[in-house]
């Protein structure tokens, strides 16, 4: 009877174990594009997508300097998507990154309709880091991407110049990286 239950238990744990899935990685496949956008302090503008746009807009202080900030909107009612930007744990500011920066998964992500890119005055071209994440099957999917940048010394305008995400679900991508 104890040889019966330990060939059972035996044989169980290895029809388990050859059960285990192997991790095979994904190859990345990098969606990028030009957009070359200039949106300044008088307006609004966005960068659309199929289904959640990034809203870039101003704010102006009693003391007349401005704010740049980032809100999401979604395009569509039943859109379940939305992103999450690399910044900084301390500051909740987003994070301004040099080109090849790592965006991947063990990065600080916050998502809300009130993220500054005042850090960015006056730096040059720089990259915010972002995170999508789409529930299609009913499991979190996350795509990381970026956005490269150029705001004014004074954050009275910004450039748009171009962006790009990893569309191998969950691969990181270096700022910058466009295959």
């Amino acid at each position: 009877m104890k040889t019966n239950i330990i060939l059972t238990t035996i044989a169980f744990f290895l029809v388990m174990g050859s059960c285990k899935k192997n991790h095979v990685p994904i190859p990345d496949y990098i969606s990028y594009r030009e957009i070359n956008k200039l949106i300044i302090a008088s307006e609004s503008d966005s960068i659309d997508d199929s289904c959640v746009s990034m809203v870039f807009y101003f704010l102006k202080d009693s003391d007349s300097s401005y704010h740049i900030n980032i809100r999401h909107d979604r395009t569509n009612a039943i859109c379940d998507a939305y992103y999450s930007l690399k910044t900084d744990p301390q500051t909740e500011f987003i994070t301004p990154l040099e080109k090849n920066a790592n965006i991947f998964n063990d990065s600080f992500w916050y998502s809300s309709n009130f993220l500054s890119l005042d850090n960015f005055s006056g730096a040059g071209e720089r990259y915010i880091g972002y995170r999508e994440c789409a529930n299609h099957s009913g499991d979190d999917l996350f795509y990381y991407g970026w956005i490269k940048v150029k705001v004014s010394q004074n954050n009275d305008s910004i450039l748009i110049i171009s962006r790009a995400t990893n569309l191998a679900e969950g691969n990181s991508i270096l700022a910058g990286q466009t295959d």
